[in-house]
Parts: structure tokens; sequence; C-alpha cells
């Protein structure tokens, strides 16, 4: 699981390590997005397209090998997202009332 992170990290887009306010929806694309480009064969998710333009199925890693790839939402615990906030201090957004006002107004 941290050889994955690895990969996420370097996958992320400039504005996310500048610690950029993201959702947790966010944070689980991310983490999707990474799992996907780390898988080395042709079919990480049932909806990934294999080379003969074919979806995967039951032929991909996520049904053939339950819980070693990350494909949906869902598959990502509220915990696994603060992890990854707390790892890569990706804060989350605030709301109109939390932001802080800057001095002068």
């Amino acid at each position: 699981m941290k050889q994955l992170y690895l990969v996420i990290i370097v996958l992320l887009p400039m504005n996310v390590l500048a610690s950029k306010p993201l959702s947790d929806g966010g944070v689980r694309d991310l983490i999707i997005s990474g799992n996907i480009s780390a898988y080395e064969g042709d079919c990480p998710c049932p909806y990934s397209v294999d080379k003969r333009k074919d979806t995967c199925g039951d032929h991909s890693a996520y049904s053939v090998y339950p819980g070693e790839i990350k494909c949906y939402p869902g598959d990502i615990s509220d915990a696994e997202v603060r992890q990854y906030r707390e790892q890569y201090l990706v804060d989350e957004p605030k709301l109109p009332w939390e932001k802080s006002k800057k001095e002068g107004y």
C-alpha cells in the first residue's frame, strides 16, 4: 500500500502539492487515478478498455483480485482519505464562514 501512495504523489498536479483545498471526492479521484496509473496490466478496473478495445469487466484486476486495486469512490474509506490528506498535506475546502478575513476589511 505504501508503494501505491508513492506513485500517487508523483502524479499529483502542482496545485494539489501547493496544498489547494480539495474535497473528499477529489482526494478519492486522485487515489483512484494513482491506482489505475500504477497498475502494470491492461485491465485494472471493470470499466477499463483492453488492447482489443473491449471493456475488461469480469477479467479486470478489480474483479479477479478483490481489494487489490481501488476503482470506485466507495472502495476508499474515510480513514484512507484522512491518511492521504495528512501524508500529502492536502487541505479540506473551508465553508464561507470558516474562511479568514483579510485585515483591513
